[in-house]
């Protein structure tokens, strides 16, 4: 009733996407709090997909592996596929998903937010909207970078998509001459 024994559609429609194996190392002592939870998790997505596995690994029984793996704490995961991998801490299903599109996905969407116009930048506390911006893009798996057109001269030929978030001043010829080309 709760949805407790069931996953999102998304995560289910990545996991029936899946082309390549993908295993996931969950590092946990064998009594910490929220390792059961995430054990019916990835038996959930192991049970979507034949080409998800997973194994729990005692960071104290085997400190080489989490060494290895670049483990700095307990109740990290290392989703494995191919030669990529990507760690998740505090390990819940939207993130382990995220990091599954990541570790999956052999061209990551670059996206760039143009910058030199007073645009929201997402460093600053004050513009805390385009923080949020940037770190949902990256969690959907996109890579956000920034570019600054007068310097640049042209929009790099990996962009997927440029943003212009709230410009304060007006662009030079050349810049939008740059993005006419884009």
């Amino acid at each position: 009733a709760n949805k407790r024994f069931s996953l999102p559609p998304q995560t289910v429609k990545v996991l029936d996407g899946l082309s390549a194996p993908v295993k996931a190392v969950a590092f946990f002592l064998p009594q910490e709090p929220g390792r059961d939870k995430l054990k019916d998790v990835l038996d959930l997505y192991a049970r979507a997909s034949g080409k998800f596995t997973y194994e729990f690994v005692d960071p104290d029984r085997d400190p080489f592996r989490a060494k290895e793996m670049k483990v700095t704490q307990n109740g990290e995961v290392v989703l494995l596929c191919g030669d990529k991998q990507e760690k998740v801490s505090l390990a819940e299903e939207e993130k382990l998903t995220n990091a599954l599109i990541r570790v999956t996905d052999a061209t990551r969407p670059k996206i760039y937010l143009v910058q030199g116009h007073g645009e929201l930048v997402p460093d600053r506390k004050e513009q805390a909207s385009a923080g949020i911006l940037k770190e949902e893009l990256e969690k959907q798996g996109a890579s956000v970078d920034k570019l600054t057109l007068i310097q640049d001269k042209d929009v790099t030929a990996d962009a997927g998509l440029v943003l212009i978030l709230g410009p304060a001043k007006d662009f030079f010829p050349a810049e939008l001459e740059a993005l006419s080309r884009y």
